[in-house]
């Protein structure tokens, strides 16, 4: 097994210890990054700035070659980063984590829909919120999964910098990152649930195009393999660790 570390960047309403469980029986050296804490103070900045300074934050721990592991959000980060400092980012593990759209037509759409949605958003109380978002039929295991605890943690957060990260760090803003890596020789380990029809999708659409793709599909998990079939999410590392 490799004695490279894997930094952890959590999703859009995670934490950085949360795979803790998952891993503490194991000999992977698994760091959780609270980028959360990495944010610019500013209420505009990008994908690349929070990138910047996550990479930033990795050299800083001394470590000149890492793995990094993302999910949703935090993949789409993970991606970024390797864009960002490709010297530093050994392979990347993703988990959900969309590639982006090259239509600058198709991104404007997606954009103005979000907007409308984001609107609806910011009328709801956080946890009028987090019960929408968990309906959504992408988290149908992960709903039954969370417990009391586990959503009164989420609370804790500050709702108006998660509206905050929605609008900057929304996928339409992102780079089309099939093109990026095609010059980029990072291999990439991605997996997904078979219940989230769309990443499924997207998974086996991603593997006809770049050489460097691996991805798993497991059948009774959602759009959160870690939360809804922690096992096998930790079998998966395993196997390409």
């Amino acid at each position: 097994m490799s004695t490279i570390p894997i930094f952890y960047l959590h999703g859009l309403l995670g934490f950085p210890d949360e795979l803790n469980e998952i891993f503490k029986d194991s000999s992977i050296n698994l760091i959780g990054i609270n980028w959360y804490s990495l944010i610019p103070s500013n209420s505009f900045y990008s994908i690349q700035d929070i990138a910047k300074v996550i990479c930033h934050y990795i050299r800083s721990t001394g470590h000149k070659s890492v793995r990094l592991l993302g999910y949703s959000m935090g993949g789409r980060l993970a991606m970024q980063c390797a864009y960002t400092d490709p010297d530093l980012i050994e392979c990347l593990f993703l988990e959900s984590a969309h590639f982006g759209y090259e239509n600058k037509d198709q991104k404007q759409n997606l954009f103005h829909d979000f907007l409308l949605k984001i609107n609806h958003i910011k009328t709801l109380s956080f946890e009028q919120f987090l019960d929408y978002w968990y309906q959504q039929d992408l988290f149908c295991l992960t709903k039954l999964a969370y417990s009391n605890q586990d959503l009164f943690q989420k609370k804790m957060l500050d709702f108006d910098k998660i509206c905050e990260l929605m609008i900057n760090l929304h996928v339409s803003k992102q780079p089309f990152f099939i093109d990026v890596f095609h010059s980029l020789n990072c291999p990439i380990f991605y997996i997904t649930g078979l219940l989230d029809t769309k990443y499924s999708h997207h998974a086996k659409s991603v593997s006809n195009i770049l050489n460097q793709f691996n991805y798993c599909i497991i059948s009774n998990a959602d759009h959160n393999v870690h939360v809804s079939n922690p096992s096998l999410f930790k079998d998966w590392v395993l196997r390409y660790s």
